[in-house]
C-alpha cells in the first residue's frame, strides 16, 4: 500500500505540472526542448533594459539586451531582435521601429537599440529575440515556452503616461513656449496615429490595421503646428459607424488630413467629405 500510495502521488504531481503548462498557454514540447538546449551550452539573455515588467519608461529610452556569450553581430538586427507595440492597432503597416539603430559591444556582449522614433505614451512594448540570433559558434538561444518556436526570449515594459520630469518642470517655468517646442514632428506623427485608432469611427468600424500609415507630416507656420495626412483601407464603403446601415462591400482607400495646433487636433477631414471630429458629412 505504501509503494502504491507513493506512485499515485508521483502521478498526481505530474498531472498537476502538466496542467499548469497547458493552462498557462505554454508549449510543453518547446519547454523541454529549451531545457535540453540550455544543457548544450547555447547563448542566453542575462539582462535587458528596461527590465521585464518595468513601468513609467521614458518615451525616448534606449533598449538593450545583454548575452552570456559572444554573439554573431550580423544576426543582431531588426529581424533577430525587434521591439514592437503589443497593441496590434498601433503596429501600422510595418513595425514602426524597423529602422532603429543597432549597436553591439562585443566586450560587454551587449546589444543597444536606439528606436527610430519616440514611444507612444502609456503603451506596452515587447522586446523579442528570435531564433535567427546566433552566437559566434552559430548556436541559437534555447527554445522558450512560447507556442511560437521562432520566439526565443520576450520581455515587456510600459511607457510613461506623461512627459519626463525635466520636461514637466520646464513647462511650469515657461509653459507657453516649452509646450510648443515639445510637440515636434515625431509627436505629431504619433498623436495622429493614436487619433485615428481611438477617435475615427470609420477606422474602428472596418479599417484594416495593417494598411494604416502616415503619408506626410508638414509644419504649418506656427510652433507646434502640423498638418498630418494618414491613409488606411476600409473593408466597405462609407464613413463612421455603419452598424445599422446598409453595407456596400469593397476595399475603400481613405485619406485623412489632421491639423494640430499646440499639440491639439483642431481639424480632421476624411476624403474631403467627412468631418472626423464631428462624425458627420461636411
Amino acid at each position: 500500500m505504501d509503494i502504491m500510495t507513493k506512485n499515485m502521488k508521483k502521478v498526481t504531481v505530474s498531472i498537476v505540472l502538466l496542467s499548469v503548462f497547458l493552462l498557462s498557454g505554454c508549449s510543453v514540447t518547446n519547454f523541454f526542448k529549451g531545457q535540453v538546449d540550455k544543457l548544450g551550452g547555447g547563448p542566453e539573455v542575462t539582462a535587458v533594459d528596461p527590465t521585464d515588467g518595468a513601468n513609467n519608461v521614458a518615451l525616448d529610452t534606449q533598449v538593450s539586451v545583454t548575452f552570456n556569450k559572444e554573439m554573431d553581430e550580423g544576426t543582431l538586427n531588426a529581424k533577430g531582435v525587434y521591439i514592437s507595440y503589443t497593441n496590434e492597432d498601433l503596429v501600422v503597416y510595418l513595425n514602426p521601429f524597423l529602422n532603429s539603430q543597432y549597436e553591439y559591444n562585443a566586450d560587454a556582449k551587449k546589444l543597444s537599440i536606439t528606436p527610430s522614433q519616440e514611444f507612444i505614451p502609456d503603451q506596452e512594448v515587447a522586446l523579442v529575440v528570435t531564433e535567427s540570433v546566433k552566437d559566434s559558434d552559430n548556436n541559437s538561444l534555447p527554445m522558450s515556452s512560447s507556442s511560437d518556436s521562432r520566439e526565443r526570449y520576450k520581455s515587456t515594459f510600459r511607457t510613461t503616461k506623461v512627459q519626463g520630469e525635466a520636461k514637466a518642470q520646464d513647462e511650469e517655468a515657461a509653459e507657453d513656449t516649452t509646450e510648443d517646442l515639445s510637440f515636434n514632428e515625431q509627436s505629431a506623427r504619433n498623436e495622429a496615429v493614436d487619433f485615428i485608432v481611438t477617435k475615427s469611427e470609420t477606422y474602428k468600424f472596418d479599417g484594416k490595421a495593417e494598411t494604416l500609415a502616415v503619408k506626410s507630416v508638414t509644419p504649418v507656420g506656427c510652433k507646434g503646428c502640423y498638418d498630418v495626412v494618414i491613409v488606411f483601407i476600409s473593408r466597405n464603403e462609407g464613413f463612421g459607424d455603419r452598424t445599422r446601415k446598409e453595407i456596400i462591400g469593397g476595399d475603400t482607400l481613405h485619406e485623412t488630413s489632421i491639423r494640430f495646433e499646440n499639440g491639439e487636433v483642431t481639424e480632421a477631414t476624411m476624403d474631403n467629405e467627412w468631418d472626423v471630429l464631428e462624425q458627420k458629412e461636411m
